[in-house]
């Protein structure tokens, strides 16, 4: 436990950690201090209730010397005094408790406690997350928690589908659109971008759409700062597109890939020698992983991802992005632990999230100086920069409706 105020609100110490840490006694309820536990493992007396009969009541536990050889589970907090502390445990999982990120739980819990970490795959259904929606500021077409606008981008033979996300403090996210351009993707259209009839290609039409911009409440306007489009399908198409807008868009390939315990992007060391674009790696087990735990936080504020009430996000869109569930599967006669697509159910609006997850990680932005700046207070001073006046691309809007059609409909 630790200090807390009259509203049972955390009281932290100077460097954000909950302060006054100490173990509550489960027989007397009293408060023991750390500095206690040196006389408590000097002169406790270690003794295991594995086996023990919790319903009779002269059952008594083993002490050792009892058996030959004795084991026993220890977690980090018996650590002795002056070595690992309970305040190093508290921020592990403070760390946790602030950014929603299962990666640091299965640490803490693994590592820290000494215990098994719990598999637990999406369980939020698509028609509580439908029923969740709601209605953003018509004034203005971002929240203003929304301090940076990224996108990810999936690609199939007969259709192109994007995802535009705001992104917040601590993780928490804002659905703004999710778009589908149709067409033939095996081809830009040449310069013009248009096909065969003379109509706009699905590359033309994203292409246009990736110049949208984004009214702030505070006035600002947010372009889409950074995108990522999966190159696992047509990767020299997509090369292609990226190469020339990878500087000056920050639009990039990426290519997805599984395996646990490689943190969630990989930049590139070099340019492909061909094409000169910087093609990122997206670790998509551990992002689903941080995604799906997010979407089990019912509360606003971290970790939360928000979604509007828009034609974009229907009942069809929900239900293609709950569509994988974690199994373990035996290959090669070794066990792994797999993301697997409910079989009928497509899952480009997943990937298209993981993406505009992943597009943010990629980009080097500190998102709290980002939100000062766009939120200003009495003790903030309003800075604006060269940066934020150049923030509005100088193209028109008129281009960005063309052919774009809606998710499910």
């Amino acid at each position: 436990t630790w200090m807390k105020d009259k509203h049972g609100n955390a009281i932290l110490d100077e460097s954000g950690v909950p302060d006054g840490i100490g173990l509550v006694c489960e027989c007397c309820g009293e408060l023991i201090e750390e500095h206690h536990k040196t006389w408590m493992l000097r002169h406790g007396e270690w003794m295991s209730v594995k086996g023990l009969d919790k319903n009779d009541p002269y059952a008594r536990p083993y002490i050792v010397g009892d058996v030959e050889f004795p084991s026993f589970h220890l977690n980090s907090l018996y650590s002795p005094f002056g070595f690992f502390s309970w305040r190093d445990a508290v921020k592990e999982y403070w760390d946790y408790h602030l950014t929603k990120d299962k990666g640091i739980l299965q640490g803490f819990i693994n590592q820290t406690l000494g215990e098994p970490f719990k598999l637990t795959g999406q369980i939020v259904s698509n028609s509580v997350l439908h029923g969740r929606r709601e209605e953003y500021d018509p004034l203005v077409e971002v929240p203003y928690q929304c301090v940076c606008v990224t996108a990810g981008v999936d690609i199939q033979g007969d259709r192109i589908e994007m995802e535009v996300v705001g992104h917040g403090l601590n993780n928490e996210t804002f659905s703004l659109e999710f778009k589908v351009f149709f067409g033939e993707t095996s081809s830009q259209g040449g310069l013009k971008g248009v096909d065969s009839q003379g109509n706009p290609t699905a590359w033309a039409l994203l292409d246009s759409y990736l110049y949208s911009k984004y009214k702030h409440p505070s006035g600002y306007i947010l372009p889409i700062e950074c995108t990522f489009i999966d190159m696992g399908y047509l990767a020299d198409i997509v090369r292609a597109f990226c190469a020339p807008r990878q500087q000056s868009r920050k639009i990039f390939p990426v290519r997805g890939s599984d395996g646990w315990g490689r943190g969630f992007i990989e930049k590139p060391k070099r340019a492909h020698p061909k094409w000169k674009t910087w093609e990122h790696v997206a670790y998509v087990d551990e992002l689903k992983e941080l995604f799906y735990s997010q979407l089990l936080i019912d509360v606003p504020g971290t970790g939360y991802c928000h979604f509007p009430i828009t034609d974009d996000y229907t009942e069809k869109y929900f239900q293609e992005l709950v569509s994988e569930q974690k199994e373990v599967i035996t290959h090669g006669g070794k066990k792994k632990i797999k993301w697997v697509v409910t079989p009928g159910v497509r899952n480009e609006p997943l990937d298209c999230r993981n993406y505009a997850i992943a597009a943010l990680k990629a980009y080097p932005i500190v998102m709290e100086n980002r939100y000062k700046l766009l939120n200003p207070t009495d003790n903030t001073t309003q800075e604006i920069t060269q940066f934020m006046r150049n923030m509005v691309l100088q193209k028109p809007d008129s281009k960005r409706k063309i052919g774009v059609v809606s998710k499910g409909i």
